[in-house]
């Protein structure tokens, strides 16, 4: 690929102390000496330059009212195969995790921030909840709670300016987390990789280095997939968008790095999502630098075998990954919505294979759908709102097996 550079990198971690949780396990950051700089080269040849193509897309609709169900009106705020998960919204937050066959509900996790979490996801298999930054002592903290049936509760405590980090899941039990601690000073900005184990309740940081204020002004980006980290930073070059995307292995480690050189219609937007596939890069851009209601996310598909890159038309926004599982080796799930909606009423899937976006829209649900959740086998559930100044009055509806709407599964 075009501009390609030799790399010559070096990285170096360094311990930070954390303090320990409120309840439940705690987990430490390890001595400094497990840490050693690494020096190394890699030579790469120059590759065909990016063409730039139309995304292909479709809508794709899903008829039927659903099944109703959560009578009591419960708030869901995350699902996966096996339970949903209801957290109270009173002080301090209760998770009780329901079983989606049995019904079985069991208290998984307690915390004690009077506010919630705004991840709406699980991980590695546990419900995880990410309440927003603590100050203790003149440090900013965070506390990342983890909990699931049959298991203690764990905590995790890490030091970072950012009310939401970015997570990401590395393997059955390993979860990274992207985080910005300090500012060095007005023009440099430190970034680390934790990595944290569920099966263990411990972290430790894996990855530090210093940004420029412009790279981190454009929002750097972190996605793992097959076990391998990867990390996008985006700087503006005249009338061109340069993203670096380098790839590091579990242990934080980088071996490969690569340049992509985008039109100039992502010059000025920062980046504000990664998603890796086995045949494709995508890259999410917010759409102005400066964020206005009702802006949504637009995003450039590179495909890494013919070396194109794809744009999606402005009629549909792609928002946040619902997971990071890949479904039968080829579906990846996001929210989506229209530009003439005020909420992410859609879903749209991925292929990885084909290279095409499928959105999916519900008409038959005529009241408004205020929030959609997914699970990794493709099954939905939808928040829909009977009445805007009644919260009360919402109610939940199930679809399963969106996938099947998928014009290429018919």
């Amino acid at each position: 690929m075009k501009n390609f550079k030799t790399l010559l990198i070096s990285s170096a971690v360094i311990c930070l102390a954390l303090t320990g949780c409120s309840k439940g396990g705690s987990s430490e950051i390890g001595d400094e000496s497990n840490f050693q700089i690494t020096l190394f080269k890699s030579s790469i040849a120059e590759e065909p330059a990016l063409q730039v193509g139309q995304l292909k897309y479709s809508v794709d609709f899903i008829h039927g009212q659903g099944e109703r169900f959560n009578e009591d009106n419960e708030f869901l705020d995350a699902m996966d195969n096996n339970y949903y998960y209801f957290v109270t919204e009173e002080f301090p937050n209760t998770v009780t995790a329901v079983s989606r066959t049995t019904g079985e509900r069991e208290d998984i996790l307690h915390y004690g921030l009077k506010y919630g979490s705004v991840l709406n996801h699980t991980v590695c298999g546990y419900y995880m909840a990410d309440p927003p930054t603590d100050f203790a002592d003149g440090v900013c903290y965070n506390h990342l709670y983890f909990g699931a049936v049959g298991k203690e509760q764990q905590c995790f405590d890490f030091e970072s300016h950012n009310f939401q980090n970015k997570y990401s899941q590395l393997s059955d039990s390993e979860l990274i987390i992207f985080s910005d601690p300090n500012a060095v000073n007005a023009n440099i900005h430190e970034t680390v990789l934790y990595k944290y184990n569920t099966d263990e309740g411990a972290g430790e940081l894996i990855y530090k280095a210093q940004l420029d204020k412009k790279t981190w002004d454009n929002n750097p980006q972190m996605a793992c997939y097959n076990g391998e980290i990867y990390l996008a930073m985006c700087k503006n070059s005249g009338d061109n968008s340069i993203v670096t995307i380098t790839t590091l292995n579990s242990d934080g480690k980088a071996f490969y790095e690569q340049q992509i050189t985008l039109p100039a219609e992502y010059a000025d937007r920062p980046l504000c999502g990664l998603t890796v596939t086995e045949n494709h890069i995508i890259l999410q851009y917010y759409n102005k630098r400066v964020y206005v209601q009702g802006d949504r996310p637009t995003i450039a598909v590179i495909d890494k075998n013919t070396h194109e890159v794809f744009t999606v038309s402005a009629d549909y926004s792609i928002g946040e990954r619902y997971h990071d599982g890949v479904i039968d080796g080829r579906y990846v799930m996001f929210r989506a919505g229209s530009y003439s909606s005020p909420t992410l009423d859609m879903i749209c899937v991925f292929d990885d294979e084909t290279g095409k976006l499928h959105f999916i829209n519900f008409p038959d649900i005529t009241d408004k759908i205020q929030t959609i959740y997914t699970d990794m086998k493709g099954d939905a559930v939808l928040r829909v709102c009977k009445d805007p100044l009644n919260s009360e009055s919402d109610y939940w509806v199930r679809f399963d097996d969106v996938l099947s709407a998928v014009n290429s599964l018919k």
